[in-house]
């Protein structure tokens, strides 16, 4: 999984969701084995982990914007 992980960490946020959205249609069809439901589990899992992080580190870049900075003031 440590290839995924590296896959993850480049993908773009919008990329991670849509995966994330992919892997609930696929369970909520059903028809997959417990193997493939776990290993999707896992895999949205690390999308969303990514994703979440990503929102983390944008709120922040947001909190620190200044309106004075960019000449609204």
């Amino acid at each position: 999984m440590g290839n995924d992980k590296l896959i993850v960490k480049e993908a773009k946020f919008e990329v991670l969701m849509d995966k994330v959205g992919e892997i609930v249609k696929d369970m909520q069809e059903g028809g997959l084995s417990l193997e493939d439901m776990l290993s999707k589990y896992e895999n949205g899992v690390l999308y969303l982990t990514e994703a979440g992080e990503r929102l983390k580190t944008a709120r922040a870049k947001l909190e620190k914007v200044d309106l004075s900075d960019i000449g609204a003031g």
